[in-house]
């Protein structure tokens, strides 16, 4: 088995609220040339910081999506074909391993290194229960590289972009705060009279006084008429609405009759 190379370069690892901008999904942004995808950065708050932070760690994160020099190239293949000989099952003889793994270090030539990084064997040998075809093992290094090339264009959005602003809010003037406390106020005093009112007609709309038991309609409002003088307060005012309602109802009533004695004519 060949001795493990260790990668001379790798992707910086970014701060949680970074991590979070870029992993935001809600505006589209198509990229050009190089980039060459469409990608999503989020409308998450941009910071300088996170801006900044970006601009270091973008040289890493290209870099590690750079292709292995030929000597780390061979010594990757061998150690991956090594590992899956001895994991998977079906695995050919020393010849065809031989010459299957030269035709992976052809076919990987320009897989980015980042698809060699950590855990590599262990996700091979996850991966395939029977040895694989060269083809097979470059489908399954390039999904191993697609979730940084995802963050690597959006990680060069971020280090193009610019601090989003936030809206500054001025401070209202005496006058303004005046008039939203008097608005208050008298939003508080309509409350008050109408919590008052409801608790005085919860209390004097039903009042029968002595003498009126049997009355109703018309008779019943002239009867609580003569009776107003003498009244004051919640009561008196409860009163005076429940005459005008008394006539309004009668009214309807008288009205109503009229045009059934109209229609038996």
């Amino acid at each position: 088995m060949s001795a493990i190379v260790k990668l001379p370069t790798r992707a910086a690892e970014l701060s949680p609220a970074l991590s979070a901008a870029i992993a935001h999904r809600s505006v589209e942004k198509f990229g050009s040339g190089e980039d060459g995808v469409v990608i999503r950065v989020g409308e998450a708050r941009l910071t300088q910081v996170m801006i900044d932070e970006a601009a270091r760690a973008l040289p890493s994160h290209e870099a590690a999506m750079k292709p292995l020099d030929g000597p780390e190239l061979q010594a990757k293949c061998e150690e991956l074909m090594d590992m899956l000989a001895g994991a998977a099952a079906m695995t050919p003889d020393d010849k065809t391993l031989g010459m299957r793994t030269f035709a992976l270090v052809v076919g990987c030539e320009d897989i980015p290194r980042v698809a060699f990084g950590d855990g590599l064997l262990r996700d091979a040998v996850k991966r395939f229960k029977f040895f694989p075809s060269v083809a097979e093992i470059v489908d399954f290094l390039n999904e191993r590289c697609a979730a940084h090339r995802d963050q690597l264009a959006r990680l060069k959005i971020i280090a193009r972009s610019k601090p989003t602003e936030t809206p500054t809010r001025q401070k209202p003037s005496p006058e303004e705060r005046a008039a939203v406390a008097a608005k208050l106020e008298a939003l508080r005093a309509e409350k008050s009279a109408q919590a008052a009112q409801d608790a005085a007609i919860d209390e004097f709309g039903s009042w029968t006084p002595e003498g009126a038991e049997n009355l109703s309609g018309d008779a019943l409002a002239a009867f609580l008429e003569g009776l107003i003088p003498t009244l004051d307060g919640p009561k008196r005012e409860v009163t005076e609405m429940r005459i005008v309602e008394l006539r309004k109802s009668a009214a309807m009533m008288r009205q109503v009759l009229a045009m059934s004695e109209g229609a038996r004519a």
